[in-house]
């Protein structure tokens, strides 16, 4: 069995002054103020909005910042064999390139294939034959020891270096470049 306990809710009493509007257990709604000249209420629902402001800025920055994180994973973090395939790829266009006769086009072309992919000796050879089309001599000639650094069995290099260090005046037969 359950007993009831009432307690006396008189004015003045703590009870009563827990119930009324204005007391410790409401809040002022009937234009009352607190210490601070503020409503309960007022102050409850502008820490609400504040708190909600607060929850989409920094819901925002976490977007931002994952947006971010997931534009430089895809740029910068690209694994090995992406940027052998897309170093592929720039060394298929720039010797393309050199066949029309388009030097500057096979230069851009094969500099960024480099970059792609710094061990390939074939790929520094073909520069240096693009660098030569350019008539820039003393890069062709960086571009083939390069090639022959990283491929010591690259003959191709090897030829085109001599042929670059024979000179204008040797015989065209020889000096046809070799891919």
């Amino acid at each position: 069995m359950i007993h009831a306990v009432s307690l006396p809710t008189s004015i003045g009493s703590p009870v009563s002054d827990l119930n009324r509007p204005g007391g410790l257990g409401y809040p002022a709604v009937s234009g009352r103020s607190n210490a601070v000249g503020e409503s309960w209420v007022h102050r409850r629902d502008f820490m609400r909005k504040a708190t909600g402001r607060r929850l989409d800025r920094v819901r925002r920055m976490a977007v931002s910042l994952l947006v971010g994180l997931l534009v430089w994973s895809a740029l910068a973090c690209e694994s090995h064999a992406v940027r052998s395939f897309r170093g592929g790829r720039l060394y298929v266009t720039g010797t393309e390139a050199l066949d029309r006769g388009d030097a500057t086009a096979a230069v851009r072309a094969l500099e960024e294939a480099a970059v792609l992919v710094p061990t390939a000796s074939e790929i520094r050879n073909h520069l240096g034959l693009a660098y030569q089309a350019t008539g820039d001599r003393d890069r062709a000639r960086d571009a083939f020891e390069a090639a022959i650094d990283l491929d010591c069995d690259n003959m191709a290099a090897r030829s085109n270096l001599a042929r670059l260090d024979a000179g204008p005046g040797a015989p065209v037969e020889e000096t046809r470049s070799e891919r």
